[in-house]
């Protein structure tokens, strides 16, 4: 990144906080004020610079910025409110990135499903995690159709990939349609991991 780019990054944060504000939100360890003015800043800054490189796919700086807040706008717009969760079933992406970033910006954790998981242990997972909204590859689309009527609180679907069957939402056009100003901004760290490939659940007899 370089000492000329991290002058440029605490200046503009400093720039969008003011001085005292900004001060204030490192000694304090005020994170929900700090960090999402830091993280916008560092965005603006690298701009044409690559963020994540998915496939085919090259995500600049500047365009993480614009689709995390298109999604997390999306979000907001589908009833998402600070607190309430969304879970996530997806294979390493762009995606999972811009979806983690959206969680942290409007304050709704997001629970990490394991993609090996099936059935009732999947539909238990969910259910445990209590998501209002369901962000998943396109792969699992017949898997979340199997268990559908199991899940308790998930009300909102939306794939990842080129097709979603009716009733549900795909995540490329929930980022077209969406806006891209700065969410209403209620700052957390969503990160919400579910173990269950690994020491599995236990069923009820």
């Amino acid at each position: 990144m370089g000492a000329k780019n991290a002058l440029r990054i605490v200046s503009r944060t400093t720039k969008r906080m003011g001085l005292v504000a900004a001060l204030k939100g490192v000694l304090n360890f005020r994170l929900d004020k700090f960090m999402p003015n830091l993280l916008i800043s560092k965005w603006e800054v690298l701009g044409d610079r690559e963020a994540i490189i998915s496939g085919e796919k090259r995500i600049t700086f500047s365009l993480l910025k614009d689709r995390v807040f298109r999604l997390a706008n999306g979000l907001q717009g589908l009833g998402l409110k600070p607190k309430d969760k969304f879970a996530e079933l997806l294979y390493n992406g762009n995606e999972f990135f811009e979806a983690f970033f959206a969680g942290c910006f409007i304050g709704c954790p997001m629970p990490f499903l394991n993609w090996h998981m099936h059935g009732n242990e999947l539909a238990e997972a969910i259910n445990r995690g209590t998501p209002k909204l369901l962000i998943f590859d396109e792969e699992f689309t017949d898997e979340i159709i199997a268990i559908k009527d199991k899940l308790t609180t998930s009300a909102t679907f939306v794939v990842v990939g080129s097709r979603a069957p009716e009733g549900m939402i795909l995540y490329e056009d929930l980022i077209a349609r969406s806006p891209n100003h700065e969410p209403d901004i209620h700052f957390i760290v969503a990160l919400n991991p579910y173990t269950g490939g690994t020491t599995g659940t236990r069923e009820k007899h």
